[in-house]
């Protein structure tokens, strides 16, 4: 075998293995990013090996809306109770009590006080 030779399959094992690691890269950034889809970005980071312009929307759609919210709406801020200082979960709806922004316990406890 010549150096030539020797070079030549250098050059395609490396090119086909950058390929490759710039074929998973959208699927990891969307993983790390807590996308919603981030298998489906896998998916299509990999067909972008055969379909270029493939590989350019797993890696735009891994970038795209907030990490952890699958519409692409701003995730609210945390919000906490004006009475006991809990914070309110993202899925627990607070109520107002008197103008202030209080959880669901503190609510009834406050309720119940007035009556």
């Amino acid at each position: 075998m010549h150096t030539t030779d020797i070079a030549w399959i250098a050059g395609l094992s490396l090119g086909l293995a950058a390929a490759i690691a710039l074929a998973y890269l959208p699927g990891r950034i969307a993983r790390r990013r807590g996308h919603a889809s981030h298998e489906a970005i896998h998916v299509c980071g990999l067909v972008g090996l055969l379909i270029w312009p493939a590989w350019w929307v797993a890696l735009i759609w891994a970038y795209s809306g907030p990490a952890s919210d699958p519409i692409g709406r701003a995730a609210p801020a945390a919000q906490h109770c004006a009475h006991c200082g809990r914070v309110i979960g993202r899925l627990e709806t607070p109520r107002v009590w008197q103008g202030s922004v209080v959880c669901v316990g503190c609510r009834d406890r406050l309720r119940a006080a007035q009556a």
